[in-house]
């Protein structure tokens, strides 16, 4: 009998901040936010976004989603390619305009600049753009189903610090890494997004 009282309030205990409320889950959170409000998000794993100006556009966490819509200076909805390579990497396999994601292939070729969320096609392929580089939002794990929301640079761009990336990850060739930390199925995170 005491163990039963025991694992009772463990899981009650375990289960507090869903039932506060306090995790976020990927379907609770609008597709549009402005960036304020996505900063201010916390508690949400696995959640993603990308930058236009000051609204930022939900995606699928770990880069999986090459297109981002925003409106336009009219209104209308344009869908911009958010896949993007380095300079030195165009024409390798990872950057020839086509990927593939679940057993599906995009194509990501541009014709313009105006195609590509960095504003910069070369080669038919979108490039990074130090003069307009994407904005990028990830959810930063700090365990125990913990979470803050920071933005900066996406995978693969330049960088000199880990403050410059979104996943706060600079690694050692200088180029942004993915965040891949979020709470685990022992800490209570069945259900959350994957």
């Amino acid at each position: 009998m005491k163990n039963k009282i025991y694992l009772t309030i463990f899981i009650i205990i375990l289960y507090i901040p869903f039932i506060n409320g306090e995790s976020l889950f990927y379907e609770d959170i609008p597709k549009y936010l402005t960036k304020d409000e996505v900063l201010k998000l916390k508690n949400a794993a696995f959640v993603a976004f990308y930058c236009k100006d000051d609204l930022c556009c939900k995606t699928e966490y770990g880069y999986t989603e090459y297109f981002a819509e925003f409106p336009d200076e009219n209104g209308r909805m344009k869908k911009y390619i958010t896949k993007t390579c380095a300079r030195d990497k165009i024409g390798t396999e990872k950057c020839n305009g086509k990927s593939c994601a679940e057993g599906q292939v995009f194509y990501t070729n541009c014709t313009a600049d105006s195609d590509c969320l960095s504003n910069k096609c070369l080669k038919n392929v979108c490039v990074f753009n130090d003069e307009n580089p994407i904005v990028h939002c990830d959810d930063i794990y700090l365990g125990g189903s913990r979470s803050y929301m920071y933005c900066g640079k996406q995978y693969g761009d330049t960088c000199k610090t880990d403050d410059e990336c979104s996943s706060k990850i600079c690694f050692e060739d200088n180029t942004c890494n993915m965040q891949h930390k979020g709470p685990s199925d022992s800490e209570g995170a069945m259900g959350m997004i994957y």
